[in-house]
């Protein structure tokens, strides 16, 4: 992950970060445990802001807000893309992988539908009812 995250930071792609020195990797990633950049900081900054914007225009105490009302659950999001990721890929390999009858079945699960089975150029294709 540093080295994407280093990638984004330098204007790199994935392989010119690879390709970098060692020496020099490790200099960022001491840099980095220094003074890390990225959405860390970005939140933090943001949660900040809405935090001093919402508590100036606020008279009573208890409605007060701090920074970590503010923070998104990025570990709850970056959980919830990499299963969705996951999903995906299965779902491409199981349509890979289906006979027909089972293609019509997926394609009409994913419409929310009926297939009805459409003859193109003399090629049968399973599509969605309209």
């Amino acid at each position: 992950m540093f080295n994407l995250r280093l990638g984004l930071a330098l204007g790199k792609s994935l392989s010119e970060v690879r390709s970098m020195p060692a020496d020099e990797v490790d200099l960022w990633k001491t840099f980095y445990r220094l003074e890390p950049w990225g959405w860390h900081d970005r939140e933090y900054r943001t949660a900040a802001i809405l935090a001093q914007v919402w508590n100036v225009h606020v008279n009573e105490r208890h409605l007060v807000r701090r920074e970590r009302d503010y923070y998104r659950d990025i570990y709850g999001l970056y959980t919830k893309a990499i299963s969705e990721r996951e999903t995906d890929s299965t779902m491409r390999q199981k349509l890979i992988d289906a006979n027909l009858e089972e293609r019509k079945q997926m394609i009409a699960q994913a419409f929310g539908t009926m297939v009805k089975e459409v003859n193109i150029g003399g090629v049968s294709s399973p599509q969605p009812l309209q």
